[in-house]
């Protein structure tokens, strides 16, 4: 169902589908994906599909929600990328005036691409 929205889901995206689906419901709680192509294919549209599959599965909790990270906005600034998806501790560079926890400590589910 939530696939089904997707051009070329039963053609040139047939495959990506099933992966998704096969990776998602993996036990114990589904595989880390990273989700790649060109700007405007519609990854996020497709990291939208694959959470509403997980949630209808119950893969991941009702009351989570998705967060899109786009990591090639921090292709310039490697350090500032790993700073958000690692957290950092108060005082490690200036401007850290406290203590930042890291991405994957406050989800249960990111999708980066």
């Amino acid at each position: 169902m939530f696939f089904s929205k997707i051009i070329g889901i039963n053609g040139s995206m047939k495959n990506a589908g099933e992966q998704a689906k096969a990776a998602i419901l993996y036990p114990p709680k589904g595989l880390n994906c990273l989700i790649t192509g060109p700007t405007g294919s519609g990854k996020t549209y497709f990291a939208h599909a694959m959470f509403q599959f997980a949630k209808s599965n119950n893969v991941i909790e009702a009351d989570k929600e998705l967060i899109v990270f786009n990591c090639a906005d921090y292709a310039n600034n490697p350090e500032l990328l790993m700073s958000h998806l690692f957290g950092y501790a108060k005082g490690a560079f200036t401007g850290a005036d406290e203590e930042k926890r890291e991405l994957s400590t406050k989800l249960t589910v990111v999708c980066s691409f």
